[in-house]
């Protein structure tokens, strides 16, 4: 569990330090979230499962963005049991074009048994020029590197969307006042 709070003190110091750095940044969002579909695999076997992640974001600059990766996962046990993962960490975001951004990031996942372990992430993200279904802002395809006892590889692939588009309101960027 310490540990566990150690990753999020860690995540959540990264983004409250970019506000006080970037006066011109573009801005906080709170309302986004991930929603992904997980293949694990090791030496041992695999599993899959869903994850549901919510990324606080910071935009620094243009095309630049600092987010946390907090979520929740259930992978199938070998015995038919659930096992419930948490996530923690954070996201850097760069736009390489106007509808790709590419995603590199860090942090950790703590298991039921209370271990804890380093993750490495890498995301390609596509930003449609509209949201899909009127509802999905991005589209993301990823890999994760978890240092457990059994190197981990997982492969990822998932939506986001904002929490305010979802349930039928505005989204932060279309409630924001327009600039006087």
């Amino acid at each position: 569990m310490k540990s566990l709070i150690k990753s999020l003190t860690g995540a959540v110091a990264v983004l409250a330090i970019f506000p006080s750095l970037t006066a011109h940044a573009g801005g906080l969002s709170l309302l986004d979230s991930r929603l992904e579909g997980v293949y694990a695999t090791n030496s041992v076997g695999n599993s899959s499962s869903a994850v549901l992640s919510w990324l606080p974001s910071y935009e620094v600059m243009s095309g630049l963005a600092v987010k946390g990766n907090f979520g929740l996962s259930a992978y199938a046990g070998a015995d038919d049991s659930t096992i419930t993962v948490i996530n923690a960490g954070a996201l850097v975001s760069y736009d390489v074009m106007d509808m790709l951004a590419i995603e590199v990031g860090g942090g950790a996942q703590t298991w039921p048994d209370n271990s804890t372990y380093g993750v490495g992430t890498l995301n390609v993200v596509w930003k449609p020029a509209s949201p899909i279904l009127g509802r999905i802002n991005k589209v993301v395809a990823g890999y994760s590197y978890v240092a457990t006892e059994e190197p981990t590889s997982e492969i990822r692939v998932g939506v986001e969307f904002n929490w305010g588009t979802l349930i039928g309101g505005a989204s932060e960027e279309e409630a924001k006042p327009a600039a006087q």
